[in-house]
């Protein structure tokens, strides 16, 4: 059964996730390997967080945010799928405190078509470039 933190986690990368800043901050020079290992590195980073609230999965994940925008994006990436990208780091920079997985369900079901065909874009770019994420087992649920 997914805890809240999977759930989190699985919901910021199916955005396109899976998104602090304006779209034309993060670079695009990024090589593969260091965006993959950006991207992949959410569910590990949880993973990781035995007996954590969902605040501090939260921060994680704001970090996470960070983090993947300085590391940008490969040259290559369709600008469709960056769009995609560059709206999850605005995303993740506006949690709020308290933010939970329904929050993120919101953000889903408010996407426009051009929004959600940007995201399958980032989607298959992701998959192609990278493989699918694996999921750590066992990951904890954050207490409240």
């Amino acid at each position: 059964m997914p805890t809240a933190k999977t759930t989190l986690a699985t919901s910021l990368l199916v955005l396109g996730l899976a998104v602090a800043g304006c779209s034309d901050a993060s670079p695009t020079d990024a090589s593969e390997k260091e965006f993959c290992a950006q991207h992949d590195s959410l569910l590990v980073d949880l993973a990781d967080m035995s007996g954590t609230t969902q605040e501090e999965a939260l921060d994680v994940i704001r970090k996470w945010g960070r983090d993947f925008e300085e590391v940008g994006t490969p040259e290559d990436m369709p600008e469709d799928a960056r769009e995609a990208f560059d709206l999850m780091i605005r995303e993740v920079a506006e949690l709020k405190d308290g933010s939970t997985a329904e929050d993120f369900d919101r953000i889903d079901q408010d996407m426009t078509p051009g929004e959600e065909k940007a995201r399958a874009s980032f989607e298959e770019y992701v998959l192609d470039t990278c493989g699918a994420p694996e999921v750590p087992t066992g990951t904890p649920t954050p207490t409240s």
